[in-house]
């Protein structure tokens, strides 16, 4: 039988303190995690199956704007 990788490619969009938190839990975590600061579409062609999102960057228009227009699944992280 092959053995095949089915495992989410997510890709992590925020602040440098929440790519660092994830970055601590990443060897724990089900799924392969990407980081960026910086949203761009060549990033998200690289087979990105979800985007997860820190609420914080939200507040910049132009992010919000470019999140609109992507056609892959969110996951927002809001602020407790």
């Amino acid at each position: 039988m092959h053995n095949t990788n089915t495992k989410k490619n997510i890709l992590c969009f925020g602040t440098s303190d929440f790519i660092n938190s994830f970055d601590e839990l990443k060897e724990y975590l089900n799924f392969n995690l990407t980081f960026t600061q910086d949203l761009n579409l060549g990033i998200l062609e690289q087979n990105t199956d979800i985007l997860l999102i820190e609420s914080l960057v939200l507040k910049n228009e132009k992010i919000l704007k470019k999140l609109k227009a992507i056609n892959i699944p969110k996951l927002l992280f809001a602020e407790a």
